[in-house]
């Protein structure tokens, strides 16, 4: 069962706790961490609420269409941190909180989970007029999700074309870790860099497997220093 303790290391004039250091301690050991004013779920955890109910209280005061402001953990009220608006949406599945700036800042994304009920504070209950003035939106830039989605598709059908189902796991590690800044393809067992300038054969993972045909040494030895960094990855996970 999770045990807190809390202490309170100091206090500036009128503000309370200005740092505590809240040690958590359970089956696997001992966690120390620091956080500023109000720190978020932990307190309403050591105040004797339930993390289910401090949700579920911060869910009602998100109410859509309400005015809020809300502050991270350690983010004082006030601060440029802190963010303020009205609620578009508050979903727990995707732990996202949406915020409109009617200031013409648009939308904001706040974490939800990280959110307690001392963290929120409510400006302004929503109405039925704050809510029917979210129900006109933006209109969708239909050419813009064409071209998201046609880059979607083509980074789909490069990653497919570097996966090769005839070498072995660590020459498809050696390909991966290449493709991540450079463009590589298949020509059977052989990894060809920028259309072959730079080939990289078996057994992968030597400084002889890399080659420059067309004289690219430039490449080459960049090409080297990642599979020399990936063969080091994959040593130190064998340990």
């Amino acid at each position: 069962m999770l045990e807190l303790e809390a202490e309170k290391l100091g206090r500036g004039p009128g503000t309370g706790p200005t740092t505590r250091l809240t040690r958590l301690s359970d089956r696997r050991g001992e966690t120390w961490k620091r956080a500023g004013v109000g720190w978020g779920w932990l307190d309403c955890v050591a105040g004797g609420m339930s993390e289910a109910a401090a949700a579920a209280q911060v869910d009602a005061m998100l109410a859509m269409g309400a005015t809020v402001r809300v502050r991270p953990a350690g983010v004082a009220n006030g601060s440029p941190a802190a963010s303020e608006g009205t609620v578009f949406a508050a979903d727990r599945a995707t732990g996202t909180l949406v915020l409109y700036d009617p200031r013409g800042l648009g939308y904001r994304l706040v974490p939800l989970g990280a959110l307690a009920p001392r963290d929120v504070t409510v400006l302004a209950p929503a109405t039925d007029a704050s809510k029917a003035a979210l129900e006109n939106l933006p209109p969708v830039d239909e050419g813009r999700v064409d071209k998201r989605e046609r880059k979607a598709i083509a980074d789909a059908e490069a990653d497919a074309r570097r996966i090769n189902s005839g070498v072995g796991e660590e020459a498809q590690l050696v390909m991966d870790a290449l493709g991540k800044t450079l463009p590589c393809e298949w020509d059977g067992d052989v990894i060809s860099i920028f259309q072959g300038e730079v080939l990289v054969s078996p057994p992968y993972v030597t400084p002889e497997s890399v080659r420059a045909p067309k004289g690219e040494d430039r490449v080459s030895d960049r090409v080297r220093m990642i599979v020399a960094t990936e063969v080091q990855r994959q040593h130190a996970l064998v340990r």
